[in-house]
């Protein structure tokens, strides 16, 4: 019986290695076009791997900022203050032509997701209810005015799929949200298109935030990636950045 086992492992083992080249390029293949039909004009690829990035500035208010908590296209301007506590980031010049394509690949994506929308959301109370049914990418829409009141933003989703909060108005600010259900940092992307001013406070927040002409003022632990105007930041961060659909992609 042993001798059966050995024998019926190793030809299963054999079998699994010997797949032809063209099944191996096949799946690559189907692997490549799922990454295009969730990105179909490569902003993601523009704007990866993550970490803060501002076309102006970013102060972090920290003795210490990890070098992966800032996007490889700033570079470290000045630091100030008794501890050197307020350090200053700036686009590098050096890669002024790396900067110029992350700021055009914002410009796409705010513009072609502005207006787009495939979830509902109900307020009720001091909740926002977001409810989508698409396992692929579910888009969201918010107003700023709603946002004030809101304790928690709970997410009733399929399992693993992406999701993005349009936040509309000019001065959106959360204050001390708890955001709920089957949603991580990686699948969850909050865009203001309109915003001036972009204020969260509280214990924690995650997703990656695309407020390109956007001053964001982070005043809570954060998870994720921030792409905006200015940038302030005062507690440690976690670095991820948004790894799913840019469009309403449904299945």
């Amino acid at each position: 019986m042993r001798n059966f086992i050995v024998i019926s492992t190793l030809i299963f083992a054999g079998v699994s290695a010997c797949r032809t080249p063209g099944e191996r390029t096949s799946t690559a293949l189907k692997q490549s076009q799922n990454a295009s039909a969730c990105d179909p004009k490569g902003v993601l690829s523009e704007l990866s791997p993550g970490g803060l990035f501002a076309t102006k500035r970013v102060l972090y208010n920290q003795p210490r900022v990890e070098k992966d908590w800032i996007h490889p296209a700033m570079t470290e301007k000045s630091s100030a203050g008794n501890l050197g506590l307020f350090h200053n980031f700036v686009p590098d010049e050096q890669q002024a032509k790396k900067t110029k394509k992350i700021i055009g690949a914002l410009a796409i994506l705010t513009k072609d997701l502005a207006s787009a929308k495939s979830g509902t959301t109900e307020i009720s109370q001091d909740t926002a209810e977001l409810t989508g049914k698409t396992d692929v990418t579910n888009v969201f829409s918010i107003d700023s005015e709603a946002l004030l009141r809101i304790k928690t933003i709970k997410f009733d989703v399929p399992s693993k799929s992406s999701n993005i909060v349009i936040v509309k108005g000019s001065t959106p600010a959360l204050r001390s949200v708890v955001i709920a259900g089957d949603v991580s940092a990686d699948k969850l992307l909050f865009v203001l298109p309109e915003a001036g001013t972009f204020r969260v406070q509280g214990e924690k927040f995650f997703g990656t935030v695309i407020a390109p002409d956007t001053a964001v003022f982070m005043e809570s632990s954060f998870t994720g990636s921030i792409y905006a105007g200015e940038i302030s930041v005062r507690e440690p961060m976690t670095r991820s950045f948004y790894s799913g659909c840019v469009l309403p992609v449904k299945r």
